[in-house]
C-alpha cells in the first residue's frame, strides 16, 4: 500500500501515496474478525451518549471539540490522522508540527510493506498507535465496504476508541480519515445484527483539499451519507500489497 497523500495544501488534489520498509507486528483482521489471529479484546467502555440495550438512538459519536489538526506536508495524512485519534483517546487538541512529524517517522519505519516515496500506510498507523499506548490497535481488512464499516462501528463501540480509515484506496495508494461516530440500524454493542447506513468522520486536509471548489475531507463532526461515502471509502488497490488488495483497509481499535 502506498499512503502517502501528496494533496497540494492549496487547492486541487493530486494523490500520490506511498509506504515503507521494514514489516511491523501488524494483526491483519479478515471478514469475520480473525485471519491467523483473534481480534484483540479490550473492556467495554462506559457509554457516551448513555445508549444501553433496548434504548438505542441510532447514531453513536465519541467526537471530542478541538480534536481536529490540519497536515502539515503534503504527504503528512497517516501522522496527522494519529495525531488526531490520540487526541479524542486523551481529550487533547495537540496541532503541532513537530508531533506530526514523530508519528510519520515512526509509522514510515514500522510500516508493513516496502516504502517507495514519503508516507506510511496502515501497518505503520497501527504501530504507532501501540507504540504511544493507544491500545490493541490492529489492521482490519474486509471484502465489502458494509463489513468494514460494520467491524470499525463495531469495535469503537465496544472500545469507545476512533477508527481509522483508508479512503481514495483506488487511487494511488489512498488517503487517512478518522472515523468519530456511525448510525446503525442497532447497537453493536448488544447485537451482531445491524447495518450501518452513515459515519462521522474528519480528515486532515478539511477545509483545503478540495475538488470542485468542495472539501474531499469531511470537516470536525460531520456526517458522511453512505452514498457519497461509497465514492470514497473504496477498496485499496494496491498491486505490491497482496494482502490488502481488492479490500477495504481500516486502522481498528
Amino acid at each position: 500500500m502506498r499512503l502517502r497523500l501528496a494533496l497540494t495544501l492549496a487547492a486541487v488534489m493530486a494523490l500520490a501515496v506511498s509506504l515503507p520498509g521494514p514489516a511491523a507486528a501488524v494483526v491483519l483482521v479478515g471478514e469475520s474478525g480473525a485471519s491467523g489471529t483473534a481480534a484483540p479484546t479490550e473492556p467495554t467502555t462506559p457509554d457516551s451518549g448513555g445508549a444501553a440495550q433496548g434504548s438505542w438512538s441510532g447514531r453513536y459519536s465519541m467526537y471530542g471539540s478541538r480534536t481536529h489538526s490540519v497536515q502539515k506536508t503534503d504527504w503528512y495524512c497517516v501522522p496527522t490522522s494519529i495525531q488526531m485519534m490520540f487526541n479524542l483517546i486523551k481529550s487533547d487538541s495537540d496541532r503541532s508540527k513537530a508531533n506530526q512529524t514523530r508519528y510519520w517517522e515512526y509509522a514510515k519505519a514500522h510500516s508493513t510493506y516496502p516504502v517507495n516515496d514519503n508516507g506510511a500506510d496502515a501497518g505503520g498507523w497501527v504501530a504507532a498507535m501501540r507504540n504511544w499506548g493507544a491500545g490493541n490497535y490492529f489492521v482490519g481488512v474486509h471484502s465489502s465496504m458494509q463489513a468494514s464499516l460494520r467491524a470499525a462501528a463495531k469495535r469503537m463501540r465496544l472500545t469507545g476508541k476512533p477508527v481509522g480509515l483508508i479512503v481514495w484506496g483506488r487511487n494511488a495508494g489512498g488517503h487517512a480519515w478518522v472515523m468519530t461516530g456511525f448510525e446503525s440500524s442497532a447497537d453493536p454493542k448488544f447485537t451482531d445484527s445491524y447495518t450501518v447506513t452513515n459515519v462521522q468522520a474528519m480528515g486532515s486536509l478539511w477545509p483545503y483539499g478540495t475538488i470542485g471548489g468542495k472539501p474531499y475531507d469531511p470537516g470536525p463532526k460531520e456526517w458522511v451519507g453512505y452514498e457519497q461515502l461509497r465514492t470514497k471509502f473504496t477498496e485499496f488497490v494496491g498491486r505490491n500489497e497482496r494482502d490488502w488488495n481488492g479490500r477495504w483497509v481500516t486502522v481498528l481499535p
